[in-house]
Parts: C-alpha cells; sequence; structure tokens
C-alpha cells in the first residue's frame, strides 16, 4: 500500500456487498473512538473551506498534527459511525471501487 494512500474496506448491511474506498494524497488523519464494528451512519466530504464543519475538523486536525497548519487545504472525509465513533482523513483524491463478494 503507497504510504500516502489510506483505504477502508467496507462491508453492507446484506453482508455481501463491499466497497473499498481509497483517499489519495493522504496527509493526516484522525479517529476518535472508532471500533472495527462500528456501524457507518454517513461519510461526508467537506470542499466549502469556509463552512463550520470544515473549520471544526481542520481544527482536530492542527490539534494532532500541528506541522500540517498553514499548508494548503484539502478536502476532508468525515466518516460518521455509531457509538459517536469519528474519523477524518485529510486527502486530494478519492476512489470507490466493489469489491468481490466473500
Amino acid at each position: 500500500m503507497d504510504k500516502e494512500v489510506v483505504e477502508l474496506h467496507l462491508m453492507f448491511d446484506n453482508k455481501k456487498d463491499r466497497v473499498r474506498l481509497s483517499f489519495g494524497g493522504a496527509t493526516r488523519c484522525w479517529v476518535n473512538d472508532f471500533l472495527i464494528q462500528n456501524i457507518i451512519d454517513a461519510i461526508k466530504v467537506l470542499t466549502d473551506f469556509n463552512s463550520d464543519a470544515d473549520r471544526k475538523a481542520l481544527a482536530l486536525l492542527d490539534k494532532t498534527y500541528s506541522w500540517g497548519k498553514g499548508k494548503p487545504l484539502k478536502n476532508i472525509a468525515v466518516v460518521e459511525a455509531s457509538l459517536g465513533a469519528e474519523l477524518l482523513i485529510e486527502f486530494d483524491s478519492l476512489e470507490v471501487e466493489p469489491e468481490p463478494s466473500v
């Protein structure tokens, strides 16, 4: 796996359909209370750098990775899951690919 790629492998509720999300050019990633079997409620890509959601996500990344402050802004993926878990990924590109069923 490329060091600048973050991959998520997800399985849908029917336990058959699977998908791989590849975040290319990933520079920072933040995880809070995420378990391997959390149920994902939503995945949002923040592209409006002036929105409250983007500013909040950027503040969390800056707090964790202070070396990223002041660099050109990138998209941020926000993965919201059950039990209050959250995942942030700062990235350049996103690929979504179906995976074969097991």
